[in-house]
């Protein structure tokens, strides 16, 4: 059996990744977010073992890399000055598009050793040309009808087979998901400033520079007594002590209760309900203090997975 395709639109935007706006407040932002690992961790169970774990892991590391961008005041406002940016681009691109038809025209309609072609040429230009929207829907349609009428329905069979495989339980678990997801956004991000914002990221960009040295320090140490860097809880609090940052700072940055943080760096892996959920929060934890994102994922989430697999023993 073919295993389902869960990847996102590509070329889609972080507004459009996380469904927002782009003037979606920092609430609103973090909630998308939330409501995407939700998606993720539903669809993922309910695909069970057909969904390749790397797709998955596309999926959590682009919405964690939206939600990062869009949460940071600075990061934000770049990136909305290289869409704006984007935008100019394609529009310039179309306007030269026309003239250069209009150059084609003026070419070929003048000139006595022209005018056969030019007979031609105007009836093209006068034939009606099809929408790329039509064009699309006409693709489609054919597409469909080139569709064994066989599989088609047993496409329709697979979706429904899909919906029901989720179990009433996860359904039920996934509803108290929402309810612990609202309960772990910090009471005071709702209420932070877009100035008082801003200053906490150039605090922690300021604590993640000032580090560099001490943290390369602590990596040759690491590295004198187990030959290379590993990253566990124990390390990641060490880090995050050298760099001087509190789970305080860090909660109102991620936008995660400090709880959970905390939970992180202690390995307690039962607060988390699932581990999309667990990613999803530790790729924020890992982006806010600059550290290497494929190489913790991939060492921690190890963690994770054996501490499952020695309860299961």
């Amino acid at each position: 059996m073919t295993a389902p395709k869960i990847q996102p639109p590509v070329e889609e935007n972080f507004y459009q990744l996380l469904e927002v706006t782009n003037t979606a407040s920092l609430a609103t932002i973090r909630n998308a977010y939330e409501k995407k690992l939700e998606e993720t961790h539903i669809e993922s169970f309910a695909s069970y073992t057909l969904i390749p774990e790397e797709e998955t892991e596309v999926l959590l590391l682009q919405f964690s890399q939206a939600f990062v961008t869009l949460a940071n005041p600075i990061a934000r406002a770049k990136y909305d000055d290289e869409l704006h940016q984007q935008t100019i681009s394609a529009e310039t691109r179309t306007a030269n598009g026309k003239d250069s038809l209009q150059k084609v025209k003026k070419i070929h309609s003048s000139g006595p050793k022209l005018q056969e072609k030019k007979g031609r040429w105007e009836s093209w230009l006068a034939k009606p040309q099809k929408k790329p929207e039509e064009k699309a829907a006409k693709n489609k349609t054919e597409t469909a009808k080139s569709v064994p009428k066989d599989v088609a329905e047993q496409s329709h069979e697979n979706k429904i087979k899909t919906a029901k495989s989720v179990p009433k339980d996860v359904a039920e678990q996934s509803h108290e998901n929402k309810i612990k997801t609202a309960k772990s956004v910090p009471k005071d991000v709702a209420g932070q400033t877009q100035k008082e914002r801003q200053d906490y990221y150039i605090n922690l960009a300021e604590k993640n520079v000032q580090s560099e040295e001490s943290l390369e320090k602590y990596y040759s140490t690491l590295r004198a007594h187990g030959g290379k860097v590993s990253f566990n809880g124990a390390v990641l609090q060490q880090i995050r002590k050298i760099k001087s940052i509190t789970l305080d700072e860090l909660a109102k940055i991620t936008c995660i209760r400090s709880s959970y943080l905390k939970a992180i760096e202690d390995e307690n892996f039962n607060i988390f309900t699932s581990e999309i959920y667990l990613k999803g929060y530790l790729l924020c934890y890992v982006e806010a203090m600059n550290l290497p994102v494929e190489q913790i994922l991939e060492e921690y989430i190890s963690l994770y997975k054996n501490s499952l697999e020695s309860k299961k023993g």
